[in-house]
Formats: C-alpha cells, structure tokens, sequence
C-alpha cells in the first residue's frame, strides 16, 4: 500500500496511482535522488481541506515550505519539501524535492552568493589581533597584512592590515583599515546552515592546508556576503567541488550534509550482488551525453589575463620556442643574465627545482621564478579540468623594523586587487557628484582568489640559505607557494617557507595533483550498462554491485511506484570498474 502525507496528514492518491521513482549516486550527479511530480484530486473532500479550497478563485495564497513523505509499506520512499505548482481542473499539480536536489533548491534556484546572508565579522583591534594566532575553524577569517595597491608613480605601495615591527613583535599601525580575509571553509560550512541543513561531517577540516585557505579581497565591508564574486549558489557548490575534490552527500531524513572526499566515497561500500537480470532487457550504450565524473589527468587554473600569471603559468606554445638551460645552483644563473637578455632560455637549477627568466627591473637585469602555477597534462586528448578558485598574486617586498636598528627583511603578503569596489565606510556621496557621475556600480570578481595563512613568520634574512629568518622580527604573511624571489632596486634574493605543504602549487610533491587529485578513480562514464532485475528492495545507489563476476558502480535506479507498492522490475544503470 502507498500513501502520501502532507505535514503528517495523509492525502488521498487518486485511483491508479503510478510514480516513476529514481535514487540517483551523487558521485555522478548533482541530485543525488530526484523531484518527483504528482496531482492530487480536490473533489476528495480530505485533500480539499488538506489544501485549503485552492481550487477556489477567491483563494489566494498557496501552502509553502511544507514536509512531504511518502510511504511504500513499510518504506520510506521520499522525504522532502513539497512545492505547489498548480491547480487545473480540480487537481492540483505538486513536485516533492528530494535529497540533493533539495540542497539545490532551498538556495533559491537562481539566487546569487551575494544576496544571502553570510553575517558580518567583526573588525575590532582586539578580534584582528586574536586572528593572527588562529586559523580556521577557531576563527572565520584573519587580518594579515594584504597589498592593495601602488600610487599612481608605482614608488608608495599600500596595504590593509598594516603592521610595525619590533622586537618580539608586530602591531597594527595607527589608522590602518581592517580587512577581515574570510576563510574559504567558514563559506561552506555557513552555506549549508544557510540552506537549512545541519552540517554533520567536514573531511576537509582535517587538512591543515585548507583551514589556512582564505578568500582574498580588498572590499571596504563587513558583510562576509559582499566579499563573494557574482556567483549563484550552484556554481559556488560545483566549484567548491572541484577545486577540493570532495561530495556533499545529503540524508534527507534528518537533514544533515557531510562533506567528504571523493577518495573516500567508496571506502566501507557494501557490495550487493543481483542475480534475477532480465537478458532481454540488458543494453550497453556507447558515447553517453555526458562526462559524469571529474577527471584530474588534465588539470588547470582558470587565470586572468594579467601578467604574474603570465609568468606563473607560461602559454606552452611560447615554451615550445625555448631551450632550457640546466644549473647546478640557481646563483649560476646570474653571470648569464645580462650577455643572455631576452632570448629564449628558460634556467632551470637543480638545487631548488625551479625555472627561471631573465627580466628588466628598473634597468637592472634580474631573475624571475616562473611555471609555478603551471598546468597539469598527462593525457593529450582527454578533457581539461578548469579552476576557478585561483591562487592570489603574491607581492614579495622588503620592511625595515622600527627599532632603530636599521634592519631590514623580506616579507609576503597577498594581493587584492579588486580594492576598487565602493568603499562602505566612506562618506556619502554628494548629490552633485551622483548628478554628474552617476550611482557607482558595485564590482565582483569572477573568480575566488585564495592565499595560504602562513602565522608569524620571522622576516628572511635573505643572505646564504633562503629558509633563514630573523629569530626577533616576525610579520603575519601570506603566500602561495614556497618560494618566492625578491627584486628591488636594493635587494634581489630567494626566499622559501619551509613548510612543504603550504603551496597550492597542481605539480610537484606536494601540489594539488599528487595529494589530492590524482587516486581518484578511473570510470569511463561514456560507456553505460542498463539491466534490469527483480527485487522488492530500494538498494542504496552508492554500492558496488555485482553483475554476473563483474563489479559495477550505479549511476541511478529505477523503480515504478504503484498503488499496491513497488513494481518488481527495477531498471538500474551502470558503469563497469575496470
């Protein structure tokens, strides 16, 4: 027996009632189970009252937001949030919205990151301080210095959350705005409360990496929303996803989201074996319409056309036109410099495995890292995996500390260059300017520039080893990557944090690729098999299932509801493990 309930009263299905039921694996798909339409009939006098007459034209207003269940004996088919459509005829035309799918809608459909509320940080000296010493989740965001800009000359460079240093320590200067710098997770945690849903598990809160991730802006705001580019909910979920190769798998039954890794999806998987298959009704299908699943063998950052990331990630048809020159150490590369200006050489050096080009600062001939943010290509023609989550651009300068010792130091910090937007704290404008110039308009960025909360680190020395850093003088910073090259008129030298990890480097050891991308399985989503089986069971989708000695992973089932309960015969589709 099927039956229906509206807020727990029970509606009455109309005679010869069908519905087709689908439980679809998020591993594949986005809605992880699936909306489902049914009509009610409002000639039963138990569902009129259940939906309030809306067949009536005087009645306007329609029930919202309300909680639908549908029961298949003693299954529970469908939990989810019923929307009204419709009303025809008589009959009113409901969806219930499921699982995944559900997580989707509740944003609102087309609804834009900006327009929810994310709430405001606070921007007192003594919760910027407290910043510093934590990173996420202890705190939402932190103020580490960040470079805004230079002066029209190039010469004055400025930056929020600028600080003093001395001896032991570093204070903020007198008059410097406060930029809270949002961690990227405090963003997606905050989304699924926003949501409605209560977060039960975040894998990636267990790397260190990404609870030092931060979403870098230079907005004068306090609104955590306004500090978001102009996405809608759906391409932040998507880009979420892909950038931290991870799933949101939702239960609809007590409304709660873990967030996992894609790696671990199948860890633990139960393995069920179907043995009625129908051979009639087997189909193998070639070419499916869609790649399903990420594929990392090809993988990018989406830069802008600006050039640090020009030399970040060099366009591989001018590298085709290079010779790479091997050194033992990168100091070798200077005697070079200057007989060797602007031809077409790419130094590479053993010592730190880096490349480097020769560039013109100021008249002076210098060295400059490049391909750090270079893509990944293991597989020439298969598709490529585009982010847009890009690593900010770093600026590397020198500070003297005030302590009349006269010592200087270098230092990183991360560069926001959408500090352009209207500033909230500043004074209205005038009627006369608004009437000559116009409203401004409000700038979001396309994209979501991030940098690494590397703490307290002593400024580098810069002389002999590039790890050295001064035990006494220490700055907040932020970077990238590991190494960094400074060039002023007055100091040209490596610099390298040692902590390995912290670079968001896709090549090398420690990059993107190796320790997040690349165990993901292989599956050939192109190549579907369709079976259909016998059984009175709803199977969980994320199984493995095995078919005749092969294993299999499922992309969706399908099962037929009817009046008296579940048709036998269930259409699964499926794609082979290799």
């Amino acid at each position: 027996m099927t039956r229906l309930f509206i807020d727990g009263k029970e509606v009455a299905l109309q005679d010869g009632f069908e519905l087709d039921f689908y439980t679809q694996n998020p591993f594949f798909t986005r809605n992880g189970d699936y909306t489902y339409d049914l009509d009610i009939d409002l000639n039963h006098p138990h569902n009129r009252r259940i939906y309030q007459s809306l067949n009536r034209s005087d009645i306007t207003q329609r029930p919202e937001n309300r909680q639908a269940i549908l029961i298949c004996g003693a299954i529970n088919i469908i939990r989810g949030t019923e929307i009204i459509l419709s009303v025809e005829d008589n009959i009113a035309k409901i969806q219930i919205v499921a699982g995944n799918s559900e997580l989707n809608y509740l944003s609102g459909g087309d609804k834009r990151l900006r327009e929810l509320d994310f709430g405001t940080c606070d921007t007192s000296l003594e919760t910027a301080y407290t910043s510093l010493n934590q990173a996420f989740p202890n705190m939402n965001f932190v103020c580490t210095p960040i470079f805004t800009s230079y002066d029209t000359s190039g010469n004055l460079r400025y930056f929020d959350n600028q600080m003093n240093i001395t001896t032991g320590g570093a204070s903020f200067i007198q008059g410097t705005y406060i930029s809270p710098q949002p961690y990227l997770l405090f963003y997606v945690e905050e989304l699924v409360k926003i949501l409605g849903y209560k977060l039960q598990k975040n894998t990636l809160r267990e790397n260190k990496r990404w609870c030092r991730l931060f979403m870098v802006n230079g907005y004068r705001t306090t609104s955590f929303a306004k500090m978001l580019p102009d996405w809608s909910v759906d391409e932040f979920l998507d880009e979420i996803e892909k950038f931290f190769n991870c799933i949101f798998l939702v239960n609809q039954t007590d409304k709660t989201v873990q967030i996992i890794s894609i790696n671990s999806f199948y860890e633990n998987s139960q393995t069920i074996c179907l043995e009625d298959i129908k051979d009639e009704d087997i189909i193998k299908k070639y070419d499916a319409d869609e790649e399903l699943s990420v594929d990392y063998d090809n993988v990018e950052f989406d830069f802008p056309d600006i050039e640090d990331y020009k030399y970040s990630c060099i366009n591989p048809e001018v590298l085709s036109l290079c010779t790479t020159k091997t050194y033992n150490r990168f100091l070798d590369v200077w005697p070079m410099l200057d007989s060797e200006f602007d031809k077409r050489y790419i130094y590479h050096t053993k010592d730190f495995n880096l490349d480097f080009v020769g560039v013109e600062i100021n008249g002076f001939h210098r060295q400059r890292i490049v391909n750090r943010f270079s893509a990944v290509k293991n597989n020439s023609d298969g598709d490529i995996t585009s982010l847009k989550i890009i690593p900010a651009e770093i600026y590397a300068g020198v500070s003297g500390v005030s302590d009349g010792s006269f010592t200087n130091g270098a230092f990183t910090a991360a560069y926001a260059r959408n500090n352009n937007a209207v500033d909230e704290t500043s004074n209205e404008t005038g009627l006369n300017e608004l009437i000559k110039e116009g409203i401004p308009e409000e700038e979001a960025p396309d994209k979501i520039y991030v940098a690494l909360y590397m703490g307290y680190q002593g400024l580098f020395v810069g002389a002999g080893e590039p790890t050295a850093q001064y035990k006494d003088y220490k700055l907040p910073m932020s970077a990238t990557d590991t190494y960094y090259y400074i060039n002023t008129d007055n100091f040209n030298y490596l610099l390298k944090f040692q902590d390995e990890e912290l670079t968001l480097q896709l090549s090398g050891n420690q990059g993107l690729y190796e320790t997040f991308y690349k165990n993901n399985l292989k599956i050939d989503t192109r190549t579907e098999y369709q079976f259909c089986f016998l059984t009175k069971q709803i199977y969980d989708p994320k199984s493995i299932f095995l078919i005749r000695n092969k294993r299999y992973f499922c992309k969706e089932l399908h099962y037929i509801v009817e009046m008296n309960g579940l048709n036998d015969v269930v259409e699964g589709t499926f794609y082979l493990i290799e």
